[in-house]
């Protein structure tokens, strides 16, 4: 795993990820005893995420190889084999590059534990048939994770630049073809 703090990224709050995942204290390099410290300060503290703008990029085409009608959902991961639902958008119709935008009002996520990892799936709902969607890939976030890099960078909110989405459903079935990326914007505020 790579060290996405750098002192360019501390200064524009924008963080590139080379992984589909932000989960630990190997994402932050030389700052990983400053990020422990900070993680045993708020182990069991909750907060609030807000969601400003999520962007897709040069998705894989699940309709008849030509686009997508891709949607998201944010789930907590829990122990276990549940893993809660706690939003999903509507489909946007016959794209490979969709964004969802909440400046005016963002997506709120309320009272989160802060370690616990928020996994946000894509898929490819089908609007012809009513059949299981398709996974269209997955990213992992830690809202505890998040919340230090806010600290270190003097954000409010950050984007987080993943240049590889993840294969696995929540289902734990693994999808080889998978393409593109996520943009996301979001924010933590700890109580």
């Amino acid at each position: 795993m790579s060290n996405i703090v750098t002192d360019e990224a501390k200064s524009s709050g924008k963080y590139v990820l080379n992984h589909s995942h932000i989960l630990n204290e190997d994402s932050v390099g030389s700052h990983k005893d400053d990020h422990k410290k900070f993680k045993s300060e708020t182990e069991k503290k909750y907060g609030n995420i807000k969601v400003y703008e999520i962007n897709a990029r040069n998705l894989v085409a699940k309709d008849k190889g030509v686009s997508s009608d891709p949607y998201i959902t944010f789930h907590m991961l829990t122990p276990g084999k549940k893993h809660p639902k706690l939003w999903k958008s509507s489909a946007i119709k016959k794209t490979l590059n969709p964004s969802w935008a909440f400046d005016k009002d963002p997506l709120a996520i309320t009272d989160y534990h802060v370690w616990s990892p928020l996994h946000i799936e894509i898929k490819d709902k089908d609007l012809l048939v009513k059949v299981k969607s398709a996974f269209m890939g997955s990213i992992e976030i830690n809202p505890g994770t998040l919340a230090y890099l806010q600290k270190i960078s003097g954000k409010d909110k950050i984007t987080l630049e993943f240049h590889k989405l993840g294969h696995k459903s929540l289902k734990g079935h693994d999808h080889s073809n998978i393409t593109g990326s996520i943009n996301i914007t979001l924010g933590i505020t700890l109580k």
